[in-house]
């Protein structure tokens, strides 16, 4: 309690002296003190203040824009982070590095079309390695956003001599290779199969355990429930055993069926998924050693 109090008796008594009385890095470290405890309101107003002051330089909004993006980021708030990122302008030396990361945020937004439309905008570079990372970032938000045709003409160009970009490079052709394998199954089929042979679909489906377990359980209750109807001479719905397991088999059958249909979206979102968890990885590694 009393170190917000402290806190809230700083902020106010550093809102008493006037802009001049404050230098810039005095600023700058107010800020980072600020969201350091999580004071992100405080924060924002802060930030206002300080933006909206006569004798602010464009160099120095930047600074304000990328350390208050980069807060954000920090602290998962993705949304406020690309709404900060995107303002910094290309007369800092922060531009490009702001310009990646607010392109890396719309891809764990799942927004690769934005990512797409803003990397596009950057400018090109005198260094030859950020236009390689540039390239490379494009190539996977096209894959991100299935556009395999440019994904293709783009990541068949990428040929880095920078050996943490390059290896990404590679491991980014192969995912979209598991991309192209990774369409979508007919749920019809699968539906059928497993009507025929109980667990079949599943198979199909891509998952093996799940089917070969349907299986057996389909199988094993199918046959409790002929042994009950013939081997015991049960042929007319009488007995409560046999009605029961009647009624076991058919619902884990109808149930096979069913999800045989569902296994074959579920298994290509969870590819999917797992393709695009790999992808945002191998991006944000070259991005760490580019820029950090």
């Amino acid at each position: 309690m009393k170190s917000y109090f402290f806190i809230g008796f700083l902020f106010l008594s550093l809102f008493s002296f006037s802009q001049k009385q404050l230098t810039f890095n005095d600023e700058i470290n107010f800020l980072i003190h600020l969201s350091g405890n999580k004071l992100f309101n405080e924060s924002e107003t802060f930030y206002n203040n300080v933006v909206n002051a006569s004798d602010i330089t464009i160099e120095q909004q930047d600074t304000l824009n990328y350390l208050m993006g980069f807060i954000y980021y920090q602290n998962d708030s993705l949304e406020k982070a690309k709404q900060y990122l995107q303002r910094v302008s290309d007369a800092t030396l922060l531009y490009y590095k702001s310009k990646m990361y607010h392109s890396y945020v719309c891809l764990k937004l799942n927004q690769p079309d934005s990512s797409i439309y803003y990397l596009n905008k950057i400018d090109s570079s005198t260094n030859a390695e950020i236009n390689e990372l540039k390239n490379f970032q494009l190539s996977a938000s096209y894959l991100l956003a299935k556009d395999t045709q440019n994904f293709d003409l783009l990541s068949s160009k990428l040929n880095s001599n920078v050996k943490e970009l390059k290896e990404e490079q590679l491991n980014l052709i192969q995912y979209g290779q598991i991309h192209k394998k990774n369409k979508r199954k007919s749920p019809f089929l699968a539906g059928s199969l497993s009507a025929i042979i109980p667990g079949l679909g599943k198979v199909y489906a891509g998952n093996t355990a799940q089917g070969l377990a349907t299986f057996l359980r389909v199988g094993i209750l199918g046959a409790i429930t002929a042994e009950n109807y013939f081997l015991k001479g049960n042929r007319e719905i009488r007995d409560p055993q046999a009605i029961l397991f009647a009624a076991l088999f058919t619902a884990f059958y109808i149930g096979n069926i069913w999800g045989s249909a569902l296994s074959v979206q579920i298994v290509k979102t969870e590819k999917d998924f797992e393709n695009k968890a790999n992808i945002l990885v191998g991006i944000s590694v070259p991005l760490k050693k580019f820029f950090n």
